[in-house]
């Protein structure tokens, strides 16, 4: 399998991994966040469940995301087309993370799983901090894209207010 750091996913055959993997990755985030929207057992499932030992979703979604954020912060002239699939998943990303701390039913209990314990609410910290500046542009990127970047900011401004809301003195 290609990752995002191998020399392979540099070459023609490893982009078109890559971009298929961020697909699949953003397909994921779908389906979680359809799950979340179905009412009491999805949402049990998404913050509960633990598919690997000591691993939630929001663990495995905010890891995600981080993940995607560092290697877009290192990748130097991208090509148009994984630059718009990685836009369109951190939007997916921050869509349902917003939705899940906006709910008058789940955010108290989402927001203590995202701040619970130094490491997670570095991650949940470092994501809203970073993706709520201006930033990321490719020199190639079309105005859809463009567009959406800024929709990124607007939502991980939101996400950062609703997580520092949250948070209060404790990060202080």
């Amino acid at each position: 399998m290609y990752t995002a750091y191998s020399s392979e996913a540099h070459t023609g055959i490893g982009n078109k991994f890559w971009k298929k993997e961020l697909k699949i990755s953003r397909n994921a985030i779908l389906v979680l966040a359809f799950l979340a929207s179905s009412g009491q057992p999805g949402f049990e499932i998404l913050v509960g469940h633990k598919p690997a030992k000591r691993v939630n979703y929001l663990m495995l979604i905010l890891e995600l995301l981080i993940s995607e954020m560092n290697f877009e912060a290192e990748a130097h002239d991208e090509l148009p087309e994984i630059f718009r699939e990685r836009t369109f998943l951190i939007r997916e990303i921050l869509i349902l993370l917003n939705r899940l701390v906006s709910s008058p039913s789940y955010s108290a209990t989402v927001l203590h799983g995202l701040t619970y314990g130094w490491g997670m609410t570095g991650w949940t910290v470092d994501a809203a901090s970073r993706l709520s500046r201006e930033g990321s542009e490719n020199k190639q990127q079309g105005s859809m894209v463009k567009h959406i970047r800024t929709e990124i900011v607007d939502l991980a401004r939101l996400f950062k207010k609703r997580v520092f809301t949250y948070l209060g003195d404790k990060w202080l």
